[in-house]
């Protein structure tokens, strides 16, 4: 026996609180449920299907969604219970059958079954009484035909043109939501993948970073690494070489974020095949720079320090490429940048030749290499925190490098309100030879 319908003289309220009451649906899921739970009393219907074309091949079909319209309420669980919405490739692929012929309208209408198809179709034959009439609303995407809302029913259907129009708007409805669902998790799939693939750049790029300053005899060591995204661009590295002397470098590669770090770590295999003691502008600055010319194509530049330190008496080399220059505090508490000349940054030129510095430390003076992380830093009135500053925080400090560390790192957070717009690096090395 089929159900009862609503009268037409009062399906209007109906339809006015079915709009209000699918409007609260935050998901497909949900919209469904609130929709397919009001079509038995507005239209009768017995039995909901929902239905796409294939992407593949249009004349295949899939079944996506199957509810019992049963009398009584219709839970959520009632609508879960046979829901593919979210996992298309898990629905056959069919072709054939009474829904073949179903979804061959691309208008809203009511057809009459043929029965013999009918007690053939298992999603039909299986119910209590034989379904002998369907509601076809068609939902459209991209100018074609592309999923249907089939409502069957034992019985025919009392709708008029008017109402066929507003069910098919509310199966359009719920066809865009269920885009939309599916695009979130297709979104969401897709932001884990991101995620594990940008851990995995992280803990990349925190391999090639020293795990801490090496203790060497005759000097001290600290350093602060920040990167402004996951991955940076900053890189410092201190490596004992060949005759006791101990190698120290701070570089910045333009920019910032995963391509930044792989510059980085480009940087990073280069220089650590250069085991050895001898001044860095004598051949391993412009091997580096031939390598990084023809590695980064002019895409991005890396400016860099290359220091070479004898612990045992303080004396120093070292080469700038386009970097800003090291300071040094002197045991008074006075801070002067190192002179030099400065050559352009690595991966400009295809050719670099920078020239040496030479120098000795005396006891108690400490070293500060720095990117523009530091110095460019900004507070609310777009103010730089720039060198002064960096040297009144430097010659304020005691001349432990740790401590002097987290006064400037303490320094810039609180001038730029703790915003970053850049990676930040410092390292300090404070000459103990003679002490």
């Amino acid at each position: 026996m089929s159900s009862p319908v609503t009268p037409p003289s009062a399906r209007l309220a109906t339809y006015l609180d079915l709009l209000r009451d699918v409007s609260v649906g935050m998901s497909v899921e949900e919209y469904a449920h609130r929709l397919l739970r009001r079509v038995r009393t507005l239209v009768g219907g017995e039995l909901y299907v929902g239905v796409i074309a294939d992407v593949d091949d249009p004349a295949r079909y899939r079944i996506m969604q199957v509810v019992d319209l049963h009398e009584g309420d219709l839970s959520l669980e009632d609508t879960r219970a046979f829901n593919l919405w979210t996992r298309r490739n898990d629905a056959e692929a069919r072709s054939g059958g009474v829904f073949a012929t179903l979804i061959g309208h691309d208008r809203p209408t009511v057809i009459s079954l043929p029965l013999g198809e009918t007690r053939v179709e298992p999603i039909l034959a299986t119910r209590a009484h034989t379904m002998t009439h369907a509601l076809v609303l068609p939902a459209f995407k991209a100018g074609r035909t592309a999923e249907w809302s089939i409502i069957f029913r034992a019985g025919a259907f009392e709708v008029d043109e008017t109402e066929l129009l507003l069910l098919t708007q509310l199966a359009n409805m719920m066809a865009l939501v269920g885009e939309l669902e599916i695009t979130s998790v297709e979104v969401a799939r897709l932001n884990e993948r991101l995620d594990h693939s940008l851990r995995s750049v992280v803990d990349a790029q925190r391999s090639l970073m020293p795990v801490a300053p090496p203790e060497v005899d005759g000097l001290t060591f600290a350093a602060w690494y920040e990167p402004s995204e996951e991955v940076g661009g900053d890189y410092y590295d201190i490596t004992m070489l060949e005759d006791t002397k101990v190698g120290v470098m701070i570089a910045d590669v333009s920019g910032h974020g995963p391509a930044a770090s792989v510059a980085m770590g480009v940087l990073r295999t280069i220089l650590h095949t250069y085991k050895v003691s001898r001044p860095m502008n004598d051949r391993v600055i412009p091997d580096i720079n031939r390598v990084l010319y023809d590695t980064l194509d002019g895409s991005r530049f890396v400016t860099a320090i290359f220091m070479l330190i004898d612990p045992a008496t303080g004396w120093y080399s070292f080469a700038n490429a386009g970097h800003h220059p090291v300071r040094i505090r002197r045991r008074d508490g006075t801070v002067e940048p190192l002179s030099g000349v400065v050559t352009p940054p690595l991966g400009v030129l295809q050719s670099l030749e920078p020239e040496g510095v030479e120098g000795v430390l005396d006891p108690g003076e400490c070293l500060v290499l720095f990117t523009d992380g530091v110095t460019e830093a900004f507070d609310d009135q777009m103010n730089m925190f720039g060198t002064s500053r960096l040297d009144e925080v430097i010659a304020a400090a005691t001349p432990e490098p740790r401590e002097m560390i987290e006064a400037i790192r303490h320094a810039v957070d609180d001038f730029s309100a703790g915003q970053m717009v850049d990676d930040r690096c410092v390292v300090v090395v404070r000459c103990d030879a003679g002490k």
